[in-house]
């Protein structure tokens, strides 16, 4: 039997496979994908939704996909109007979020139809480009890269600062992020591009797995991490994301800067 997750998932595949709309796991449930995947036991924030990024050529491939999931998907409204989240009976809703065709070069669009409302998805075309496949439920799609849905929370809070869980998501990928990854490939074997970082004086696996995420994404693509990085430290140039990225996650400021400041390159 599926679960709710699987269920709303596999609904919005078909409709979307039938208008030849790809789609991205993103947010937390992509999160507790990988820690699931590779049996990682970890304190993490519950969710009850999902997120999914589609790409689409433009607004008019995306309304008709929310407009079939709406009409013949059996998926219903949101209560309170936001038109990018549908929900399975009172079982579970799904944030529907476009990118590739919709945002300008900044990587920002507003949504309609009042245009008041405005996403940055910075980083979601080279994060869909390295995306694992896979199947959940009935769906074929792809799954973001940990080391991609870590620079995108740390973007996100950028675009919007009530969005404290991502700083908390942030923190427990840097946490796990050595689990999380292939590390017999990546840092053990003769060969091992990354096994530096154990070499550090007193090594700190918080600020390994920040150090390698950015590396990751980097390799993946370099310019679209040039690019995400440069945003984030901009709007840390006052360290405000710093103070709160300490006092979320509990660790001292020093700890959140030396975190940050690799995610960052610095």
């Amino acid at each position: 039997m599926m679960t709710s997750m699987e269920k709303i998932v596999s609904i919005v595949f078909k409709t979307a496979e039938r208008l030849g709309v790809q789609l991205m796991l993103v947010g937390a449930a992509a999160r507790d994908f990988w820690l699931n995947h590779f049996e990682v036991r970890t304190n993490v924030r519950s969710t009850c939704d999902v997120d999914l990024a589609c790409w689409v050529a433009g607004w008019d491939e995306y309304n008709q996909l929310i407009s079939e999931l709406l009409d013949n998907g059996g998926l219903l409204p949101d209560s309170r109007g936001i038109p990018h989240r549908l929900w399975l009976s009172n079982e579970i809703s799904v944030d529907i979020v476009p990118f590739g065709g919709v945002e300008n070069e900044r990587g920002e669009f507003a949504w309609p139809p009042d245009f008041e409302r405005t996403v940055n998805v910075l980083g979601f075309t080279a994060a869909f480009n390295n995306a694992m496949q896979t199947i959940i439920g009935n769906a074929r799609l792809r799954v973001i890269r940990p080391c991609w849905l870590a620079f995108l929370k740390m973007n996100a809070y950028t675009d919007n600062q009530d969005r404290t869980k991502d700083l908390k998501d942030l923190y427990v990928l840097a946490d796990n992020y050595i689990e999380l990854i292939d590390a017999d490939k990546v840092l053990y074997a003769p060969d091992a591009p990354d096994a530096d970082i154990l070499t550090a004086e007193e090594f700190d696996s918080r600020i390994g797995g920040a150090i390698l995420i950015a590396r990751h994404c980097r390799r993946s693509d370099p310019q679209a991490t040039d690019v995400l990085q440069e945003n984030v430290r901009r709007f840390n140039a006052k360290g405000n994301m710093t103070d709160v990225f300490a006092i979320q996650n509990g660790i001292s400021p020093e700890l959140a800067r030396t975190i940050l400041n690799a995610l960052l390159g610095c």
